[in-house]
């Protein structure tokens, strides 16, 4: 990675981690009519329910330290060093900002909401979490895919946050959110090895 690489990256860390708080501050509190409208939308979509079970396993917290054993063995070790990490810098950031900027899950706000699968009626709503790993993820893996495959990493990507809309887990706010956490994080550890 070249100098210049290495800055870009440190300050698309750095746009991402402010955008992230900003959207959290202007969002926190209940949501407006738009985006209930939108999540509820989405929420009651009974059609593709199987189809987003799968891809909400992208944003679960046993994809980055899958993502460091893959690189491993593939012999990534900055890739590896950098997805191992990836998991105990992004939960301690989601978390942080959950509490700094606290909003109710859809459940708490709308009683009509199906919780689907394992999607919790409580606790803080942003970021979301799934959205930052599968972002932080695809972040990581970005440098090392094929046009095609950062299509479809891109894909998966917005279809794992959209997949917890679905299950009635967050709004559509809370997953960008998450994603503008997940590119801090991504961005952050491929600055900092290189990867």
């Amino acid at each position: 990675m070249t100098a210049t690489t290495r800055r870009n990256q440190a300050a698309l860390a750095v746009l991402a981690a402010l955008g992230c708080v900003l959207l959290g501050s202007h969002l926190a509190g209940r949501p407006g009519p738009g985006e209930l409208s939108a999540m509820r939308a989405t929420n009651r979509d009974r059609v593709h329910h199987a189809w987003w079970w799968p891809v909400q396993q992208l944003g679960t917290p046993g994809i980055p330290p899958l993502l460091a054993v893959v690189a491993w063995r593939t012999n990534h070790p900055r890739l590896a060093m950098s997805a191992a990490l990836a998991l105990p810098i992004e939960k301690p950031s989601e978390v942080a900002i959950k509490r700094l900027l606290p909003r109710l899950r859809p459940a708490r706000v709308d009683p009509d909401v199906r919780l689907l699968d394992d999607a919790p009626p409580d606790g803080p709503s942003y970021p979301s979490g799934h959205a930052a790993i599968a972002t932080t993820a695809a972040t990581l893996l970005w440098p090392h895919l094929s046009p095609r495959l950062r299509l479809l990493t891109a894909l998966l990507t917005v279809g794992a946050g959209h997949a917890r809309v679905h299950q009635g887990a967050h709004y559509f706010g809370d997953v960008v959110g998450g994603q503008l956490l997940g590119v801090d994080v991504g961005s952050t550890l491929r600055a900092a090895f290189d990867s």
